[in-house]
């Protein structure tokens, strides 16, 4: 995500398309790897970065089992 202050320009435009888009199986939808925002659509709200829900994105690591009892110290 690029933010900036000023509107983009057509070159920023063409390098954010040329950079193509990430796809998400977990959601079976393509995202553009380059985002250019400005300051006043993020806080108006207008524009919203595109992105995969945090969940589902990456492999669960397989469970190994109960966790093992620790042992009290003896004082």
């Amino acid at each position: 995500m690029f933010v900036t202050l000023e509107p983009p320009t057509d070159q920023m435009k063409r390098e954010a398309v040329v950079a193509g888009c990430y796809h998400s199986d977990a959601c079976g939808r393509d995202y553009p790897k380059i985002q250019i925002l400005t300051n006043e659509e993020l806080l108006h709200g207008t524009k919203r970065v595109e992105m995969p829900p945090e969940r589902g994105t990456f492999k669960q690591a397989q469970k190994v089992g109960p966790p093992a009892e620790q042992p009290e110290l003896e004082l």
